[in-house]
């Protein structure tokens, strides 16, 4: 007896286990201050951070309001920035983004960055992008791999967190 298995089944199922394994905790990124002062710019400030990312920490997808020049101080990291190709970086290595790109680091060893902003001032020094949940993006997996149309993906809402 050969068993086939419904698509919206299937979906079910990776809905459910998506959810599952995205409730797990994450590893908490760290980020301390260590100076901060108004710049001869009008309107911006230049703030210099410690961050710490633990082993398989991750910072999430997000933007600054203004320029980021880091340094990895320890540990390694790869590095994702929207337009360019992901980078492995290594103690030493020097980093720029720029004003508002999409960016995510993800520590393969906990890694500490001294990271100098450049930034509009009193705007967040960091904001998280919308992303599609896991549980929509393993949606869009199975739909592309089987060809069936599970859901209307035009009605797919962001969500704070992937």
């Amino acid at each position: 007896m050969t068993m086939r298995l419904n698509p919206i089944t299937l979906a079910a199922a990776l809905v459910t286990s998506a959810v599952l394994a995205g409730s797990a905790q994450q590893p908490t990124v760290t980020r301390t201050t260590l100076q901060q002062f108004d710049m001869s710019i009008a309107g911006r400030e230049a703030v210099t951070a410690r961050a710490e990312i633990p082993a398989t920490g991750t910072t999430g997808r997000h933007t600054q309001p203004g320029e980021e020049i880091s340094y990895l101080l320890e540990g390694t990291a790869t590095l994702d920035v929207e337009g360019a190709p992901s980078r492995t970086l290594k103690p030493g290595d020097v980093f720029f983004i720029p004003a508002g790109k999409v960016h995510n680091a993800t520590a393969s060893a906990k890694a500490i960055i001294i990271a100098n902003y450049i930034v509009e001032k009193g705007k967040p020094l960091a904001s998280p992008v919308a992303s599609l949940s896991l549980a929509t993006r393993s949606m869009l997996k199975l739909q592309r791999s089987t060809g069936t149309t599970i859901y209307n993906p035009s009605r797919i809402e962001p969500t704070g967190s992937s």
